[in-house]
C-alpha cells in the first residue's frame, strides 16, 4: 500500500498545485487591491461592490451570453453539416478531412493574423469580395452589428475541425442497412 500512497500523493500534489492553488489565489485576490508598486492591500468586499455598481457589468454579461448562444448554435450546426457532407463524399475524403482539421492545428497567432487580413477594412479579403459583387465595404470588427458575428465566425472556424471529426466517426459507425 505504501507504493500506491506514494503515487497517490504525487497526483494529489500536482492537482493541488495546478488546480486548487490558482483557484484559492484568485479568490483571495478578489478581496485585495493589487498594484505593482506596493504590496497587496486587503479591501474586503469593495472590489465586488464596485463591480456590481459598474454600468458596464450588465453589458459584459449580455455580450458574453450573446456570444455563447451564437457560438453554441454555429459551433454545433456547422461541424455537423460539414460532417454530413464529408460522409457522403466518395472521392477526396481524406484530403477534405485534413483540410477541415487544419485550422485546429494552426497556432492561435497565425489564426489571428489570417482573420485580421480577412476583416481588414481596407484591402481585406471580405471587403474585396464585397467590392467584386458591387456591395459597400464593411467595418467588420468596428460595427456593433457585425463585430460579435465576426468573432463567432472566427471561433467556429478555428474549433470546428475536432467536432467535425467526432461527428464523422459517429456517422461512420451507423450501419449501412439503416440508410436504406
Amino acid at each position: 500500500n505504501l507504493v500506491a500512497y506514494a503515487f497517490l500523493t504525487a497526483g494529489v500534489l500536482c492537482f493541488a498545485l495546478f488546480s486548487w492553488y490558482p483557484i484559492v489565489r484568485g479568490w483571495l485576490l478578489g478581496f485585495q487591491q493589487v498594484t505593482f508598486a506596493q504590496p497587496a492591500e486587503w479591501v474586503g468586499w469593495d472590489n465586488f461592490r464596485r463591480l456590481f455598481e459598474d454600468p458596464l457589468f450588465v453589458t459584459a454579461w449580455r455580450n458574453t451570453g450573446y456570444f455563447t448562444l451564437l457560438a453554441l448554435v454555429f459551433g454545433f450546426a456547422a461541424p455537423f453539416l460539414t460532417a454530413v457532407v464529408l460522409n457522403e463524399l466518395r472521392h477526396g475524403r481524406a484530403y477534405l478531412r485534413m483540410t477541415v482539421y487544419l485550422p485546429v492545428m494552426l497556432p492561435p497567432i497565425v489564426t489571428m493574423l489570417l482573420w485580421r487580413w480577412f476583416y481588414d477594412p481596407g484591402p481585406g479579403l471580405f471587403n474585396n469580395v464585397l467590392e467584386f459583387v458591387h456591395l459597400p465595404a464593411q467595418q467588420w470588427l468596428e460595427s456593433e452589428h457585425l463585430a460579435m458575428v465576426s468573432l463567432v465566425l472566427v471561433s467556429t472556424w478555428a474549433n470546428m475541425g475536432t467536432t467535425t471529426l467526432i461527428y464523422l466517426a459517429a456517422l461512420g459507425g451507423i450501419p449501412g442497412e439503416l440508410y436504406e
